[in-house]
């Protein structure tokens, strides 16, 4: 499965696709791993999220609990690529 959205983050790990939004991780910034949902190829269309801020959102954003469920399931060595429409 591959991306459908370019993306200039070599260091970034695909997950697989949830709604309209290609899936990463990214270890990169300093803040430890970071939650990436890209819409485009424009590089400013994509939301991140840090991993560390998922419990103050996940509450109120449907958006970032599919995302971290998606990356939870890909990051499962039982588990193979999901995509999610």
């Amino acid at each position: 499965m591959l991306p459908r959205h370019t993306h200039d983050c070599n260091a970034c790990e695909f997950h697989g696709y949830f709604g309209g939004y290609d899936v990463y991780t990214c270890g990169q910034g300093g803040l430890g791993s970071t939650m990436i949902a890209r819409w485009g190829n424009d590089g400013p269309e994509y939301q991140s999220l840090p991993v560390q801020l998922y419990e103050r959102v996940a509450d109120t954003s449907p958006l970032w609990r599919g995302v971290k469920a998606l990356i939870d399931i890909n990051t499962d060595p039982d588990q193979s690529y999901v995509m999610w429409k």
